[in-house]
């Protein structure tokens, strides 16, 4: 399930503040474009806050109606009557297109609030920021949503216990996985340490892959010397595969995922000698395919290593980035090592952003990532180049995205990405 268009109406209580937001499809980027204060971030957070259960961000901020639609004619629905009389918005209530049932009433009592807040900060804070401390709770504990933790199934199980969230609202969530990019809660120094265990744990598997090829090696050499029923490779074919598997290994040496004293088998004999050895054939195409087997564990991890290089050292045009079993490092055009935590702001906020989308994120076939004002920190010469990295790290990972900016730089033409947030009185002003 995708969505295909977000709406609007009345945001911040503002009768001008209608918006209506189409998802492009090629690219799957949308760039959400509008002066400060226009709600680009607020849109985020109900997107986010829906398919994250912190369905309290619907009773911050004013609104009449928003509306999500999907590519498969289903639609969600959040609305919030006015009441003359009080002057006020009411609670929100939660339609969900398929269901039959009737919608969720929200109701964020003082009691139902304090609920939701670990006992023991229960009575710390005061009636007027519960509904922000529930928000904050909310928000911190999201990331961790897609693998449960002991907190985080507390913390269900208070907001079942409080609002009882009806069947539906589970199987949507089900349909849609939404995650918020926000790099102020990695540090650079935890994106590296992260790095280090991933490759470690790819290394850990690899060698586990490879003990069990090398015991049966052996033989299935024997059985294919002594059945001989495949068909041996030409000379030339077994040479070029075996170049391919050197350079892919060198590849993997520069990233860090295999030590540098490990080398390819090479025909040192030359042609005549491998055309009148069949079984020399035999073997070397069980090594081919052995090899092959080996080096695909690591493909994965390598593949968004090479974009992560690519993307970063495009960036930072006097650094290179190092990696290795330790995680990463920057070097200066001098060889010397720059501590992580010494780069500049701008420098460890790229970095991060470009790490969380590639390795924080593990799309699955319905995703949507919200990338909030990128911009922030980063040089207008990244500004200018991130929609293009982006794309790369999309051809890799395959999800949908929506960037909120109010950086002419970050769109850098592609105004055919683009979706203005303008009001409806005076021209959009």
């Amino acid at each position: 399930m995708r969505i295909i268009k977000i709406s609007i109406k009345e945001l911040f209580g503002n009768p001008a503040f209608n918006y209506e937001i189409e998802l492009k499809k090629d690219p799957p980027i949308t760039i959400i474009h509008g002066r400060n204060g226009s709600g680009k971030t607020v849109i985020f957070k109900m997107i986010h806050g829906l398919f994250n259960f912190n369905y309290f961000i619907f009773g911050k901020y004013p609104f009449r109606e928003f509306r999500m639609d999907f590519d498969d004619n289903e639609y969600v629905l959040v609305i919030r009557g006015f009441d003359k009389e009080k002057a006020e918005y009411q609670s929100p209530t939660i339609i969900y297109s398929k269901s039959t049932h009737e919608p969720l009433k929200l109701y964020f009592t003082t009691d139902t609030l304090r609920e939701l807040l670990p006992p023991s900060k229960r009575w710390d804070v005061s009636a007027s920021e519960l509904l922000d401390s529930v928000i904050d709770l909310f928000s911190d504990k999201a990331i961790i949503a897609g693998t449960p933790s002991e907190e985080w199934n507390r913390l269900m199980d208070r907001l079942n216990a409080s609002i009882r969230l009806p069947e539906w609202l589970h199987e949507l969530h089900m349909k849609l996985k939404v995650n918020l990019i926000d790099t102020k809660r990695e540090s650079i120094e935890d994106d590296s340490k992260n790095l280090s265990h991933r490759i470690r744990e790819i290394i850990l598997s690899a060698d586990a892959q490879a003990k069990t090829l090398d015991s049966t090696f052996p033989g299935r050499v024997i059985k294919n010397v002594v059945t001989g029923n495949e068909k041996n490779l030409k000379y030339d074919e077994i040479q070029n595969i075996l170049a391919e598997l050197e350079e892919e290994r060198k590849r993997l040496v520069e990233d860090g995922l295999l030590a540098e004293q490990e080398t390819g088998f090479q025909i040192a004999e030359g042609r005549d000698y491998y055309d009148n050895n069949p079984t020399l054939a035999n073997v070397l195409q069980i090594y081919i395919k052995d090899t092959k087997e080996k080096l695909s564990v690591y493909r994965e991890l390598a593949e968004k290593i090479t974009v992560f290089k690519d993307v970063v050292e495009g960036m930072l045009s006097d650094k290179n980035l190092s990696i290795s079993q330790g995680g990463f490092e920057i070097k200066g055009d001098t060889g010397l090592i720059v501590p992580l935590k010494e780069l500049s702001s701008g420098e460890q906020h790229m970095i991060v952003l470009i790490y969380t989308l590639l390795f924080h994120n593990t799309p699955e076939e319905h995703e949507l990532i919200l990338i909030d004002e990128p911009e922030l920190s980063l040089h207008i010469v990244w500004q200018k180049r991130f929609i293009a990295d982006l794309e790369k790290i999309m051809k890799l990972l395959n999800f949908d995205v929506m960037v909120a900016t109010h950086s002419p730089a970050i769109i850098n033409g592609r105004w055919d990405l683009e979706v203005g947030l303008q009001s409806e009185l005076a021209g959009g002003e």
